[in-house]
């Protein structure tokens, strides 16, 4: 099985490879995916490799990755994309989220705009009449160093430092968030027992005062618990030019309880031969 599965990728990847340089440059388009994986990341890496060549990603963040003892020098790979990541958090090597660019996009990490208390990473690409910054984000519910939940006013508090992020960036041009927000677009407003309730309230100005559309794919995650299948839609996307967005779309993968979420952005921008190549990229 292994073996059908890497012949299968290398056939994708081969295809990719002989689109024309042409065809991808009059397109402007970046397809830019985000997947809660489940956990199990080396043992789920086949399958996620040829989700993100047959899903044809430019750009795919991986959530809930779980790497203990993050080597930032030799980060997680695949071929043909670069890794980027989230900046070390204090107490812990632990990453819950890598953000995978194709080689041929050129993408810039804006450390700047990121910080160490949170599971995401900002990345700027220049459009030829704007500036575009994509965040990619893993709303998580501890701190990553063993010490249990956060507090309800921990977790304000990365909102916070979200909110002062995506407000800063969107003085700079277009903005894209895109992730597993844990919070659910089906009970934000109208049930008033959902337990990230006051979470979602704070979720909710943030959208508000930085001016963005959200981007709404449905239930996305689903699973059975006692017997009855439960559902809610907590991986959204964010955008402060939602006329850039030219679709989206969810897909169904069956090693994840998520589905996969995809925007295409309308960036204006010229690619480089995106060929499949091995590389890495520390982010620096």
């Amino acid at each position: 099985m292994q073996l059908e599965q890497s012949e299968e990728i290398h056939q994708i990847t081969n295809a990719i490879e002989e689109i024309p340089v042409e065809t991808k440059h009059k397109k402007n388009i970046l397809r830019i995916s985000n997947l809660n994986l489940g956990r199990g990341l080396y043992r789920k890496e086949e399958l996620i490799k040829k989700t993100i060549y047959e899903q044809n990603c430019d750009i795919c963040s991986l959530s809930e990755v779980d790497i203990k003892y993050f080597d930032e020098k030799k980060p997680f790979s695949i071929d043909g994309y670069k890794t980027y990541f989230p900046l070390e958090r204090l107490g812990t090597s632990t990453k819950r989220l890598i953000c995978l660019v194709k080689v041929g996009v050129e993408a810039k990490q804006r450390d700047d705009l990121m910080s160490k208390t949170l599971s995401n990473v900002w990345l700027e690409i220049k459009g030829e009449n704007q500036k575009v910054l994509i965040c990619t984000i893993y709303r998580e519910f501890n701190d990553l160093t063993d010490k249990g939940p956060m507090t309800i006013h921990q977790q304000f508090e990365k909102l916070h430092i979200l909110h002062s992020q995506i407000e800063q960036a969107s003085k700079e041009g277009l903005v894209l968030v895109i992730g597993d927000m844990n919070i659910d677009l089906e009970k934000w407003e109208d049930d008033p027992n959902y337990y990230q309730k006051k979470q979602a309230e704070v979720y909710q100005s943030l959208i508000g005062e930085c001016g963005l559309e959200v981007i709404n794919f449905g239930m996305t995650w689903e699973r059975i618990q006692n017997g009855i299948l439960i559902t809610s839609a907590i991986d959204h996307a964010l955008t402060n030019k939602p006329a850039s967005i030219k679709s989206y779309q969810k897909t169904v993968i069956d090693y994840s309880d998520h589905d996969m979420i995809s925007v295409d952005l309308n960036v204006g921008i010229p690619k480089i031969n995106d060929q499949i190549i091995t590389s890495r990229d520390s982010g620096n």
